[in-house]
């Protein structure tokens, strides 16, 4: 009998079991937050290869539709292929440029450009703005709820320090674990 058949017939004592269960719950999580981290990277990432754009919504300015710290993906489009309804995301110019994702009221071509109303879905009041016809605008595609609130922190001292510091300590705790293991197993193979 080989020692891999002798090794599989001893039963693994309790401490060996929750060791056994504590590797396989590690792995699953690993892939499990891999998989996870792949979905959301192909579903941002993809987008930017057609020149898309993803963008943490800082307001509540569109609830309930886009709640703060969602993430909206915006293609660029021709500004007369955009319709009321159609949410878009523009620099406003009646708050000096700044970039703003609000819903479509109404749009009129007027020579060479187009003029615009927009209002975000909570607010009152309305935007005014216009594009010339040959140029682009962003129209929202998709929204990956909360996902800009890890965003955010990750942007913060402290949440680039423990997207940084944790997964080095988690790697450090496992390199020691591997090599306490691999200690104690030359260890058991010297006594018998």
């Amino acid at each position: 009998m080989t020692s891999l058949a002798r090794a599989a017939d001893v039963p693994l004592s309790a401490s060996g079991r929750l060791r056994a269960a504590a590797r396989g719950a590690g792995a699953f999580l690993i892939w499990a937050l891999g998989g996870i981290a792949g979905v959301l990277a192909l579903t941002l990432l993809l987008p930017v290869a057609f020149h898309g754009r993803p963008l943490t919504v800082m307001s509540g300015s569109m609830q309930p539709t886009i709640m703060t710290g969602d993430v909206v993906v915006a293609l660029p489009v021709a500004p007369l292929d955009v319709r009321p309804g159609d949410i878009v995301s523009f620099n406003d110019p009646g708050r000096g440029g700044k970039l703003v994702t609000h819903r479509v009221r109404s749009l009129r071509q007027v020579g060479g450009k187009v003029s615009f109303v927009t209002r975000g879905d909570a607010n009152t009041g309305v935007e005014k703005w216009r594009v010339r016809a040959n140029h682009k605008v962003s129209r929202t595609v998709l929204r990956v709820p909360k996902l800009g609130r890890a965003l955010v922190f990750g942007r913060t001292r402290t949440g680039l320090l423990t997207l940084v510091l944790l997964p080095l300590l988690l790697l450090g705790a496992l390199e020691i674990a591997s090599i306490w293991k691999d200690d104690g197993e030359s260890d058991d193979k010297a006594g018998a």
